[in-house]
């Protein structure tokens, strides 16, 4: 059994927040589709003992959905970096998640659309709330979905028909 602070063939364990962020000691070769991961210090990879492996995707700069724009690690990008996010189940009620959501994206600076969606219509937190998902004229990547546990099949359907890449669910009941 390897120690926490022990690696593959007996090297120091990788840091995975580092390499997330791109300050890994390990480097990624994809010349001709190659994505197995090797040491940085320019040792060769063994292909007997090395995993294949998908890099992980770059950390993209700017604005939200820069790197869909560029086309880079689309989906997950769409999901992580959303370019819009639909609040499905908003509420005017400063007590319920549809509307706390809405307002920690404002209160954080989020920079991409923001998109309350309740059948009962009206303005949340100085959004126009739209009837369904289906209706969202900007660009939406994301949803979270904040109805009764018996709305989420519909709602997600609504989602993947939108074109959606990815819903977070905190749907009760």
């Amino acid at each position: 059994m390897r120690s926490e602070n022990e690696g593959s063939r007996g090297s120091e364990a990788i840091d995975v927040d580092a390499q997330a962020h791109g300050d890994s000691p390990v480097a990624v070769d994809v010349a001709q589709g190659d994505a197995s991961v090797q040491p940085s210090d320019g040792t060769p990879a063994d292909p007997s003992t090395d995993t294949k492996l998908i890099p992980a995707a770059p950390r993209a700069a700017g604005t939200p959905g820069e790197a869909v724009e560029q086309g880079i690690y689309p989906t997950l990008d769409r999901i992580f970096r959303p370019r819009g996010i639909a609040i499905v189940g908003a509420s005017a009620d400063p007590t319920k998640r549809g509307n706390q959501a809405i307002e920690a994206l404002q209160q954080a600076g989020y920079k991409g659309g923001i998109y309350p969606v309740n059948p009962k219509g009206g303005e949340i937190c100085g959004c126009p709330v739209l009837p369904e998902v289906g209706v969202i004229e900007g660009d939406v990547d994301t949803a979270l979905i904040c109805t009764p546990a018996a709305a989420v099949p519909s709602v997600l359907t609504q989602c993947a028909e939108r074109g959606l890449a990815g819903a977070v669910v905190v749907a009760l009941g």
